[in-house]
């Protein structure tokens, strides 16, 4: 997960405090120009999403339009950290139907041929979760199963598990052969174990 600041995270554990603190996190983010005080504090953001207390406090300050917005932006690991945000609380029903309607799938594919362990560690688990039917454009999608197949052939043990994982739960024996005569829909990029530090959502309670 994220580096964050736990001197911060210690003052924002109680009471009334911790709208007060996000609000003042999301002001820090969008007016710093530091690049590594942005990267700290979307760190705490994504963090802070995977709590389910904090939903309340994350819609009415719009973090998962953040999130969103921040896949477009920065260095990979901001754009990594973002999509980690995404993966943390898109269960959420609320804001499951809210990224899957403001193009969060669109904003995860255009990171997804950055040779970054930790951006497609993050988006194979942003994908299992905002798995919908309602959605088929996206997930019944040749070229997008046809990713997911791709995945399944990955050197590394946590992208083909993250893979199988979806394709064997959410994907049919007839879509699995169709998407063999597709392209994938993004580029798959050739993944370096030592091209930065995974950063991942929390995915165990």
């Amino acid at each position: 997960m994220p580096k964050t600041n736990k001197n911060r995270e210690r003052k924002s554990k109680k009471g009334p405090d911790r709208l007060e603190y996000l609000s003042q996190l999301k002001s820090e983010f969008e007016e710093s120009r530091s690049e590594g005080n942005k990267l700290q504090v979307l760190g705490n953001l994504a963090n802070f999403a995977y709590d389910p207390q904090n939903y309340g406090y994350l819609e009415l300050l719009e973090i998962p339009k953040l999130f969103i917005g921040s896949c477009y932006d920065g260095p990979p690991i901001r754009r990594e950290f973002a999509i980690g945000g995404i993966a943390n609380c898109c269960g959420y029903p609320p804001f499951k139907t809210f990224f899957l309607e403001n193009g969060v799938m669109e904003a995860i594919f255009s990171n997804l041929s950055t040779p970054r362990i930790g951006i497609t560690i993050n988006s194979l688990c942003a994908f299992i979760f905002l798995f919908d039917v309602n959605y088929p454009n996206y997930f019944s999608d040749a070229r997008f199963i046809s990713m997911m197949v791709k995945f399944r052939e990955s050197p590394l043990v946590q992208i083909r598990n993250l893979a199988e994982a979806f394709v064997s739960e959410f994907c049919t024996a007839d879509q699995i052969q169709a998407s063999l005569c597709v392209s994938p829909i993004v580029e798959i990029p050739v993944l370096d174990s030592t091209s930065g530090e995974s950063v991942q959502p929390n995915t165990t309670g």
